[in-house]
């Protein structure tokens, strides 16, 4: 699953989740966006707060990055 349809499906925003990461909503939004592979810490807390429905290989894949905001609107 993708970062983005977990964090909508969760209705997450990108700081609360990011909050439960322990990281910044910045890296949070890089990372969903595919703009940039997360540090091993932020990708097992990103693994660790989705229970597993988001891991390593669904952020590192390379693939066309979701250009949506936080409230899912194109951007």
């Amino acid at each position: 699953m993708k970062l983005a349809e977990f964090l909508a499906a969760n209705n997450l925003s990108l700081r609360e989740f990011a909050r439960r990461c322990g990281t910044s909503a910045s890296s949070i939004l890089r990372a969903r966006d595919g703009q940039a592979v997360p540090s091993r810490r932020i990708l097992n807390a990103i693994h660790r707060e989705t229970a597993g429905q988001v891991g390593p290989a669904d952020l590192i894949i390379a693939g066309e990055p979701d250009h949506t905001d936080e409230d899912g609107e194109v951007g």
